[in-house]
Order: structure tokens, then sequence, then C-alpha cells
């Protein structure tokens, strides 16, 4: 199974998720400026249609960078800290190194869960 960074994979989605109103808000721009210039030649219409086609593929990587959190994007450290995870002692005892690592049944806790 792959590994994937977790805010990769936030900052990813929230990309995927902010595509969604970009390309709506693109597209409405479009049938305006189409509609309104339908009298023009179909040079100009294919125009405005390429550069909104460009608008929808810049704004995929500079939505991503501007998803960052604000302190990532200042210091270029990791916002979040190192995650601890702390062992009951029946774990410590059966040497579980971490309870999440543990195989059990979906929705069920078992006693290093505790």
């Amino acid at each position: 199974m792959l590994s994937m960074n977790v805010e990769f994979c936030e900052r990813l989605v929230a990309t995927l998720a902010h595509s969604l109103w970009q390309g709506l808000l693109t597209g409405i721009i479009l049938i305006v400026a189409t509609t309104l210039l339908r009298s023009r030649g179909p040079e100009i219409r294919h125009a405005i249609a390429v550069i909104c086609l460009a608008m929808l593929v810049l704004c995929l990587p500079l939505t991503f960078v501007l998803t960052a959190p604000q302190k990532l994007r200042d210091f270029g450290g990791s916002v979040h800290p190192p995650r601890t995870v702390r062992l009951s002692p029946i774990c410590r005892r059966l040497g579980v190194e971490r309870s999440w690592m543990r195989i059990g049944r979906p929705g069920k806790r078992d006693q290093c869960d505790q």
C-alpha cells in the first residue's frame, strides 16, 4: 500500500474541490461572453474559449500553492507537530509498538486502543 503525506493529500483534495467552482465560474463566463459576442466572428469566440481553458489549467497549480497553510508558506516547515502515540499499559506488556498498526475487526476497539 502506498504511503502518502496527509498534508499533501489534504491540499490535493482541497485543490480538486476548488476546481469545481472555478470550472463552473469559467464556464459561466464563457457562456456569457460567447452569447454577447454572437455577432462577431468565430475567431473571437474561439480565442475566448482558449483563454478560459488556459485559465482552468493555470488555476490548478495556483490553487495547490495557495492552499498551503500560512505557517508552511512563511517558514517552509511543517505545521503539524510530530504525532505521538500513547500506549496503554496492556499494550506495553504485550510488546505492541503502536496500537493503530494492530489488525482487528473494523469498528471494534480492542484493549490497546483504549
